[in-house]
């Protein structure tokens, strides 16, 4: 068995949901963005750490030296746990309420060392949308987005460098380029924004889930401990305008893990098709990165 709760929940069912879930991905729907409580089982939540360890102790592990606070060599995609953890059918509903129907694009594995000497205080935060990534159209002309689901590994508290999710912002539809034309304007300076403002600190398994047209950022993480996590990203199962794809993403593999991966799955069409000219740029990506020694 894959997952702690029935995989009857992918066609949609809330019957194998406790009441917590249920009122976060009520939240979720309504704002498109939100956060789940713990949804895996203690035995689940060890399992994505032993992964998160094996990976960080991989001979052959390598980071991305422009955003050193994620692995995204391709040994994260061997793991069966984050397979698992990608396919939960909590994670599943999360992402349907966010664009509908889904397919899964590419996942990262959240290590963000001690950056920080102080936590952040929220004027100090800063606040992006993630909408560019998947989509050259600019966010308040584009159709749809993609969905993020980042969970915790571990328990979070302020001065780990929590994620932040201010809900609600999906609906102002604003990229970055508003305050880009309004020199010194914030997020911050909208009235009411520090009380939607969420950080993800909670209980290990607490998750932040937020659409591409979601203002949120990371925080400085002034403690000794590396968070711990991982960060997957969905697309529209029929993109109007979300229609981007990267070289660091699932479809960019080698063929040979994309096709190793898709067995994993063991859900027909759950993730993009493969991209064999990206996967050509892909091979280039990886190239360029550096060798992960600590």
């Amino acid at each position: 068995m894959l997952h702690s709760l029935d995989r009857i929940a992918v066609s949609g069912s809330m019957e194998t949901f406790s009441q917590d879930i249920q009122d976060a991905l009520v939240k979720i729907d309504a704002e498109k963005a939100g956060i789940l409580p713990p949804f895996l089982t203690g035995p689940e939540m060890e399992s994505m750490l032993e992964a998160w360890h094996r990976v960080m102790n991989h001979d052959e592990v390598e980071i991305d030296p422009k955003n050193p606070r994620f692995v995204i060599h391709p040994v994260i995609y061997e793991q069966t746990e984050f397979v698992r953890l990608a396919t939960h059918p909590v994670v599943q509903e999360a992402v349907r309420r966010v664009i509908g129907d889904f397919k899964l694009v590419g996942w990262a594995m959240v290590a963000t060392p001690k950056n920080a000497t102080k936590p952040t205080p929220f004027n100090e935060v800063k606040f992006h949308v993630d909408h560019i990534v998947y989509s050259d159209v600019p966010v308040e002309d584009a159709r749809d987005t993609f969905v993020c689901v980042w969970v915790n590994f571990e328990k979070q508290s302020i001065e780990n460098g929590p994620f932040t999710v201010a809900v609600g912002t999906h609906k102002w539809n604003i990229g970055m380029d508003f305050f880009q034309k309004r020199k010194g304007l914030t997020l911050q300076d909208f009235g009411g924004a520090e009380k939607i403002t969420v950080f993800n600190a909670g209980p290990a398994g607490q998750t932040a889930v937020y659409s591409g047209k979601t203002w949120h950022a990371p925080t400085g993480n002034c403690s000794d401990v590396v968070r711990k996590g991982l960060n997957m990203n969905f697309v529209p199962a029929s993109p109007l305008d979300t229609l981007k794809r990267n070289p660091f993403d699932l479809c960019a593999l080698p063929k040979e893990a994309y096709s190793s991966l898709e067995t994993k799955i063991e859900i027909q069409d759950y993730i993009v098709a493969h991209d064999p000219i990206l996967a050509v740029k892909g091979d280039e990506y990886r190239k360029t990165l550096m060798t992960h020694k600590s």
